[in-house]
């Protein structure tokens, strides 16, 4: 059984960046002192980052490796005073205030000072949905940032984008889905952290990111908040057909929460978690047209970020 990772009294950080694989530049203590954790591919070079074999004299991020005016990354921003010297990011985002800039950051929505990573995949262990396995990567990380709908996403409902939050307002009965295309892959782990604003109506009212394996009609695997007669629950459901719940457990649900949920899964095993609470299980689809997500029936509320890590 997975162990929950809590990630609970972490500082949140906002912005948009896409990952696909482990950036350079992560400090890591060299042998023989330290262990020399580094992502698959990379090594640990005597000044203590992480670097490609052949890429020599390789700074630290927010460090020069060069001259004053050299730009490895070519983003107008030189080395000097980059927060991401090895990749390009010339707005230097950095909403957690750590020492990365959004783009190369190994767990973007949570500070890693300093990066926490026992598996050396790249990914800090708050972001990691497998923190003693190897092998995943930051594939997406989305935070609202602008006005409009995000490129690429797809929404269903009533959805508005302010102040760095995708804001859903879900009638009585109705389903609100915002989405995007993502490949069903062996391993996938969608994360969110939302604030309930409003509860509505008596019957089921749920909010949650979702793995999707059919847009039409909407069906998927959803971790989620969920207040009905049976008082709130934290609750692992399969939305096909009529809907049936995997499994579930007492949670934390009313207006005014504010909470963050994983929804991973490792073939056909799932786990849904809040914190240190979380709710398992086991099922099968058939995956037709599948996509990643946020859910909301019967409420109002704010979603900060997604975060995707495969």
């Amino acid at each position: 059984m997975w162990a929950p990772i809590s990630l609970l009294g972490l500082g949140l950080g906002l912005a948009a960046c896409y990952a696909p694989t482990p950036p350079a530049g992560v400090p890591c203590t060299p042998p023989p002192a330290g262990e020399g954790i580094c992502p698959s591919g990379q090594i640990c070079s005597p000044t203590g980052v992480c670097q490609r074999p052949g890429d020599g004299g390789l700074a630290p991020d927010g460090a020069s490796d060069g001259g004053p005016n050299d730009d490895d990354d070519g983003d107008g921003v030189a080395n000097a005073v980059d927060n991401c010297p090895k990749v390009a990011n010339p707005d230097q985002a950095n909403d957690d205030g750590d020492a990365f800039g959004d783009a190369c950051d190994p767990c973007p929505p949570f500070a890693d000072d300093p990066v926490v990573d026992p598996d050396g995949d790249g990914v800090s262990v708050a972001c990691d949905p497998f923190p003693l396995i190897g092998g995943d990567h930051i594939t997406l990380f989305e935070s609202f940032r602008g006005t409009g709908l995000p490129a690429g996403w797809d929404a269903l409902g009533a959805w508005s984008f302010v102040a760095g939050n995708a804001v859903v307002t879900s009638s009585d009965g109705d389903l609100s889905y915002l989405t995007i295309p993502h490949p069903h892959l062996a391993k996938t782990a969608v994360m969110t952290q939302l604030t309930v604003d409003e509860l509505i109506g008596n019957g089921p009212r749920a909010l949650g990111p979702v793995q999707m394996y059919q847009t039409l009609p909407s069906q998927g695997i959803v971790c989620e908040l969920l207040r009905n007669g049976n008082g709130p629950k934290l609750t692992l459901f399969d939305s096909g057909g009529g809907g049936v719940t995997i499994n579930d457990t007492d949670g934390t649900y009313d207006v005014g929460t504010t909470a963050t949920l994983t929804n991973r899964r490792d073939g056909t095993a799932y786990e849904c978690s809040e914190g240190t609470t979380a709710v398992t299980g086991t099922t099968a689809y058939t995956t037709a047209t599948p996509s990643i997500g946020l859910r909301a029936k019967s409420a109002s509320a704010r979603f900060a970020w997604v975060l995707v890590v495969d």
